[in-house]
This record gives structure tokens, sequence and C-alpha cells, in this order.
């Protein structure tokens, strides 16, 4: 319940798509062995979160629990976390065409703001982070505007391990 709030989980490099979208270390997810067993109907999918809602209840589990609906491939989750007073759920749509209220952060503010259920007027500020990456494979080939920064300055690469250690490499 306290990844919820922590925003060291913010960003991780490689991840399950459930840390990146809600930024959880910890969560179970309750998926179909088999390819040909996907829950695609609304009752089944119904019937999953009630049965995880009642055994969060009765367990006092406060790790987040999720069940992937729909074919593998489309990485739809619902879920539910419960703690002492305090219960969230976990809800995900695809749409086909995005409104265009939605394709800019003020429309995507409504959204959160209307899902928070807060009681309070006016809502309490809301912070938001973002992240862009790029992604350049063999850049050195490419024609560049401007001088890469390794043409002017020394380069120095940092490559972090997998136990967090710094590689330094210098050109």
């Amino acid at each position: 319940m306290q990844d919820l709030l922590c925003m060291n989980n913010d960003f991780p490099p490689r991840a399950h798509c459930l840390v990146r979208w809600y930024g959880l270390r910890e969560f179970v997810v309750i998926a179909p062995a088999a390819h040909c067993d996907a829950v695609l109907s609304e009752s089944k999918c119904n019937l999953l979160l009630s049965s995880v809602s009642i055994a969060l209840g009765n367990t006092g589990c406060q790790v987040p629990l999720f069940v992937q609906i729909h074919h593998k491939w489309r990485r739809m989750y619902v879920g539910e976390c419960q703690g002492p007073g305090v219960r969230t759920d976990f809800e995900m749509v695809h749409l086909r065409k995005v409104p265009n209220q939605y394709t800019h952060l003020s429309g995507l503010l409504d959204i959160f703001k209307s899902k928070i259920g807060c009681p309070l007027t006016p809502l309490p500020p809301v912070s938001i982070a973002i992240r862009f990456t790029y992604v350049l494979q063999d850049w050195q080939q490419y024609f560049w505007p401007q001088q890469p920064p390794g043409e002017i300055f020394r380069t120095v690469f940092i490559l972090l391990n997998i136990d967090g250690k710094e590689n330094i490499l210098r050109n």
C-alpha cells in the first residue's frame, strides 16, 4: 500500500508493466495458465474481482492483487488493494481512439480527480512526474545538425550493472 505513495518507485528502467504504470514493487497477479483460458467475459471478470476483494478482506493482506483479463498480449489487468480504512481499485481500458479532451494533461488530470473520490473542495494539488525515453540505435551513423557532445567534450558513459554498481567508461 505504501508503494503507491512512494516517488522512489517512479520510472524504473526495466520492469513489469504494472510496476511502470502504478509504481508498485510488490503485487500478485492471477493469470490464466493457458492462452485458451483467457478471462474474456465481464461476468467472469467480476466474479474473480469479487473473490479477490473477499480474500483480501478476510486475510488482511495489503499487497495489491491483480487479475489478468482478456488476451495476454493486451496486458490488461484489474485489481484491488486494501488497507486499514482504505481501498484502491485498479482499472484499465483500451480505447481504439482517444477522445480529444484526454490527449492533454489537463484532460488526464480531470479523469484522475474524478476517480480519486476526494470529498474536499477545492481538491488538493496534484504532483505529476513525466519521463521521455529516446532510444538511438547506432547513433554515430546519422547526420547531426549539431555536433554530438562526444565530438565537443570528453564523453563519459556510465553503465549500471544489474546489482546497481556503476562502471564508468571514458572515451
